[in-house]
């Protein structure tokens, strides 16, 4: 294909397991409104920010973990980058089963698209410069035209 990546930016995450009610409520009016939009069109990473943190989610689809019994994403893996400008979010979070790793220390993230099925994605932490979160993501994007199919008229 000519454009394996699909990348999709915003500023309020459609999924954080912050612990914050009077957001949680948004979360889930977005989800109805255009979370089947975005696994239609195939979309492997949505990027957003709003909280001043860091999370990672599974690939994710309809609050559940969609990935292949060798872990290769089958729907859109979610990153929360808000880690840098203003002042830090409290600690304080849900336990869920789809996020893989969160934090509320100040750091920049990094995307190296390695081809068209590897991607890694790394948050740095700005008070070490150290790596503080890594993970590949791996599609054949084939999820991609299933799903397309799933939504033909």
């Amino acid at each position: 294909t000519r454009t394996p990546w699909v990348f999709l930016m915003g500023h309020r995450p459609m999924y954080t397991s912050r612990n914050q009610a009077s957001q949680h409520v948004i979360q889930v009016h977005q989800r109805e409104a255009y979370e089947d939009v975005i696994h239609q069109y195939g979309v492997d990473v949505f990027f957003t920010g709003h909280y001043h943190s860091y999370e990672r989610t599974c690939a994710l689809y309809k609050a559940e973990c969609n990935e292949s019994h060798d872990g290769r994403a089958l729907s859109t893996v979610h990153l929360m980058v808000g880690m840098a400008g203003a002042s830090k979010d409290r600690p304080d979070y849900d336990t869920v089963t789809w996020s893989r790793f969160r934090s509320i220390e100040y750091g920049y993230s990094r995307v190296h698209v390695a081809n068209a099925t590897h991607l890694q994605f790394e948050y740095v932490r700005n008070d070490s410069g150290k790596v503080g979160d890594s993970t590949w993501i791996v599609s054949d994007h084939r999820w991609q035209a299933a799903a397309k199919t799933q939504w033909a008229v």
